[in-house]
């Protein structure tokens, strides 16, 4: 479903998993079980003081290459092709008093913040939305971020990047929706609380501070959530995290529809009534702007509006007058009410399988002959891992017994100071204090099941991931899985023997093992270690290794799934609330039952016709919002906060860049290197609207070599169309532009043939059947076409029964679309190219000038960001600079058994030369070309 993709595409930028070497050691979390907010914001620290050098928000420092700050957070999420809105800077008290004593400083901040982003967009070519980014600047542990406590010290500070944080329309924006709502118990009637606007990504409803509508009865963060499509319709949803807990239900009242927000008790909890604004309800279903920025969040309590954030809506609707009568299709039901006319989204219909990573497990050495033990680090904001800086403790972990280590002089264990050097021996569950940081560790070292590997735990925030029923998804380190586990190839952390120390190679009755395949991801974790099935009604965890276990906790009882090689139950079924132990990482999971019964819910208040009128002017009466605009000091009399209901024209000025006040100064600014590499699918956004920012393609969370083919069933190779059309508008790309052809090869879409076409897969539910098109025989000038089982679906100069010489020819291989209708065609022509390192060998090339087909054969790169690609077989990660290409890591699959892949470089239309066996980095510039096992691949600038 797309509005479901969409939806995966806003809430979970990155699939990868953090076990024990995973993750970014800055990211913040604020909720122990609810995922939505956790990891969106980023702690900074710089030596620099603020006031006196504001830019620093943005770059901490000079280094190119440890750079943090503002703008490597917005490149970060923008290269995972997430969506934000408006800007979060909470600062530390002793900064926030100095700012505060500048006149007009957080007018400066905001301009410069613009300024550095609108900078960064034109490096890559992509144009600034026409509203620019809203700044939320508030002070640690102040009211308005809930009292939330983030212990920043001087020269710390927070960054936060969030779908819905949205200060103020701009100019341009124009409202679609008003929300208004009646909380039981809690005032009469219905209130407006909110309205969406066209530039802004998302609405959330919820109990947090960072909710745009926010009241304490609503229970849970961004538990309602309420957006537009790319078509310019409208979804909402329960927040899938919480989807066992609560539901939506939808009813008419005097004409007017009204979404009840219940448990599945049947306590309802608030009423909604989505009213469509004129200008919006008249208009056809166009794309919707992309979002710059994300609602402010709005107080309320039982004698003020309450503060609601924007709900995500779910499938299609239709235009119903007030008869009832169905008339054309949109993307939501509008009923025209007597107050006005009002949207009623359907509740998500498919089923959602939620697996929230809840903790890291500690696991016992494996391979005492080689290693003493290992170690893992925690940082001084409680971060868990193999790498972390600086170290405030480590978990030294020998044979299958912990220690505590303390690194600094802020460790606490089980609440008595551990002074700094000394260790401690863990004998049972502890608690761990870094600071005001505060770890549980489980002690599970005297557990006594089959296979059992792991010896602690310690419980973490969550994250989600969001499945769809229907399939089945790998967990494992490979990127082809659907839950990637981390994969760090470093072994700093690991304590080798004093014999293996100094040696490369480890030795064993096998033969010689190099030492560089032993690291704590590749001992513990499986490439593709388990699945989650979700193809019947019930849902299983089923074992993809063939030595390693994993294990389901339920209500205490430990229930093993057994790897394929021991006798033993492989899979076992999934009921809400299960724990499941993969590797490094413990995950809960959630879903609502096949046969889900709820209980019904109460009736809505009645919504006559004045009712609804004295809800749409409500806000105008008592306004709400109690935060200022962007850019602007709060008010000085609280009494009197701004209200939600401003007009366009008012706020037009709010959202100029202001000029710096009077009386202040800024430093000048050293020489700043170029801003990170903004996402492809940002930059994509160009080609819908000018102005458009932040409107990807509805697409899952792109695999970490994107588009490098993902592999079906049937090994057959397929691009996703939405991540393959980023690649195409990447500052830099490897375009596979053909083969080199000597002897007979066949051509196919799958993973047998010499020669791949990619399928092109619009809908993740699109499935394709291994096919071998035909067979080719280059000899000399001559290439003899030889009909293959698949050969209806090709097309040589236009005719479909063909055999023969095809050396001057073309053959077209056809793409269909989800409907299996004829989409496009891959044309394929033979070329003389005397540079080719076989000179027997004729070049078998890719037509390119049609998009769609030079979709399929594309890896982009960002600019300065390292970007892991697949190239035929040959792994390598790739760093653009501007300029040239950098590609290191690729040894290992450049080896094989006792030779090297066959790679050849060619620089400048120089001959084609054998790539360093050494592993130096092979440097491309635009029109250079690489060949890997007879794929022949050219480098492109933007």
């Amino acid at each position: 479903m797309a509005a479901f993709d969409y939806l995966t595409q806003l809430f979970q930028g990155s699939e990868k998993m953090r076990g024990l070497s995973g993750g970014v050691g800055s990211a913040v979390a604020l909720d122990d079980a609810n995922s939505f907010y956790n990891f969106r914001l980023r702690r900074h620290y710089t030596d620099e003081e603020i006031t006196d050098e504001p830019h620093r928000l943005w770059f901490t420092n000079d280094d190119p290459d440890a750079r943090t700050g503002l703008g490597p957070h917005i490149a970060e999420i923008l290269g995972e092709g997430q969506r934000f809105g408006d800007v979060l800077v909470v600062l530390a008290d002793d900064n926030w008093d100095w700012c505060e004593d500048i006149d007009g400083f957080r007018e400066v901040v905001h301009q410069m913040i613009n300024d550095r982003f609108r900078a960064f967009l034109a490096e890559q070519g992509v144009a600034p939305p026409s509203r620019p980014l809203g700044l939320w600047m508030v002070r640690d542990r102040s009211d308005d971020i809930g009292g939330a406590d983030f212990g920043l010290v001087d020269g710390e500070f927070i960054t936060g990047l969030l779908p819905n944080l949205y200060r103020a329309p701009g100019a341009d924006s124009k409202p679609v929706v008003t929300l208004h709502m009646n909380i039981p118990g809690a005032w009469d009637g219905y209130r407006q609380v909110g309205q969406l606007f066209d530039d802004q990504p998302l609405m959330t409803v919820g109990n947090h501070w960072l909710d745009n509508v926010r009241h304490d009865a609503l229970r849970e963060a961004a538990l309602y959530r309420l957006q537009r499509d790319d078509e310019g319709g409208f979804f909402h949803i329960v927040n899938p995290d919480l989807q066992g807990r609560y539901q939506l239900h939808t009813t008419e009242s005097d004409g007017t529809s009204v979404i009840t927000l219940a448990t599945r008790e049947g306590e309802a909890l608030a009423y909604l009534v989505l009213a469509v604004e004129d200008d919006a309800a008249d208009a056809a279903p166009e794309p919707a702007r992309a979002a710059s920025s994300a609602p402010a969040p709005m107080a309320a309590s039982a004698e003020a509006t309450p503060d609601i954030a924007a709900p995500m809506m779910g499938d299609d609707f239709a235009i119903v007058d007030s008869g009832g009568v169905r008339a054309q299709p949109m993307a939501s039901s509008v009923h025209r009410g007597r107050g006005g006319r009002t949207i009623l989204p359907e509740a998500q219909t498919d089923r959602i399988f939620t697996l929230q990573e809840r903790g890291v497990l500690f696991q016992k050495v494996h391979f005492h002959k080689f290693m003493l033990g290992y170690d893992v680090y925690v940082g001084t904001r409680g971060e868990v891992g193999t790498f972390v800086q600086p170290v405030s403790a480590t978990f030294q972990i020998r044979a299958s017994s912990v220690s505590l280590v303390a690194d600094a002089d802020n460790v606490a264990f089980n609440g008595q100071h551990l002074p700094k050097g000394e260790s401690v021996l863990i004998d049972g569950d502890a608690v761990v204090e870094i600071g005001n940081q505060r770890l549980e560790y489980r002690d599970l070292s005297q557990i006594d099941a089959e296979g059992w590997p792991y010896v602690g735990e310690i419980r973490r925030p969550a994250s989600s991931t969001y499945m769809l029923w229907g399939q089945q998804y790998a967990i494992g380190r490979s990127r082809d899985c659907r839950v990637v586990l981390p994969d760090d190839k470093h072994q700093d952390n690991i304590v080798w023997k004093p014999g293996v120390v100094e040696g490369a190679m480890i030795k064993s009755k096998k033969g010689d093992i190099p030492k560089s395949q032993f690291y704590t991801d590749s001992i513990m974790v499986s490439a593709e270690h388990a699945a989650i099935d979700l193809s019947l009604d019930a849902a299983c965890l089923e074992t993809k290794s063939s030595g390693a276990y994993s294990f389901i906790r339920r209500d205490g009882e430990l229930l093993p799934v057994y790897p394929s090689r021991k006798e033993g139950p492989s899979q076992r079924d999934l009921i809400p609330g299960d724990e499941i132990l993969i590797g490094n990482c413990l995950f809960h999971v959630g879903f609502a039952p096949a046969e889900d019964t709820v209980m019904p819910v109460a009736p809505a208040p009645r919504l006559s016709s004045d009712s609804l009128v004295d809800a749409m002017t409500y806000a105008d009466a008592e306004p709400s919002v109690s935060l200022p605009p962007p850019g602007l000091p709060d008010p000085g009399d609280d009494d009197e906060p701004l209200t939600p209901r401003a007009s366009a024209s008012a706020m037009a000025g709010l959202d100029d860049d202001p000029a710096p006040p009077s009386g202040f100064h800024a430093r000048p600014e050293p020489s700043v290197a170029p801003s990170p590499a903004v996402s492809s699918s940002t930059a994509q956004s160009r080609s819908r609207e000018s102005t458009a920012l932040h409107v990807p393609e509805p697409r899952e969370a792109a695999p970490v070599a994107a588009p490098a083919p993902a592999v079906a069933s049937g090994d057959v190779v397929v691009v996703r169309e939405g991540e393959a059309k980023v690649e195409l508008v990447r500052p830099a790309r490897l375009v596979h532009i053909g083969w080199v052809i000597s002897g007979s090869v066949d051509v196919g879409n799958h993973a047998g043939c010499e020669v791949v076409i990619p399928e092109s897969q619009l809908d993740a539910a699109q499935t394709f059947a291994p096919a071998i098109y035909f067979s080719v025989k280059v000899r000399g000038r001559k290439a003899t076409f030889t009909p293959g089982p698949a050969a209806h679906e090709v097309r040589v100069d236009g005719q479909v029964a063909f055999a023969g010489d095809v050396a001057t020819r073309t053959l077209s291989v056809v793409r269909r679309d989800d409907e299996g209708e004829e989409d496009f065609t891959v044309d394929l022509t033979f070329a003389e190219d005397t540079a080719l390192p076989d000179p027997r060998a004729r070049l078998l090339s890719v037509d390119l000038d049609e998009p769609l087909a030079k979709a399929l054969f594309v890896r982009g790169f960002p600019l300065r960001q390292p970007h892991r690609v697949a190239l035929n077989g040959l792994e390598a990660t790739g760093t653009f600079d501007g300029q040239r290409l950098a590609l290191t890591g690729y040894l290992d699959t450049y080896r094989i058994g006792g030779g090297y892949r066959p790679v050849f470089v060619q620089a400048g239309g120089d001959r084609f030369v054998t790539a360093p066996e050494d592993g130096a980095d092979i440097v491309l510039a635009a029109g250079d070309r690489i060949v890997v096992d007879g794929a022949v691949y050219r480098f492109e600038t933007a």
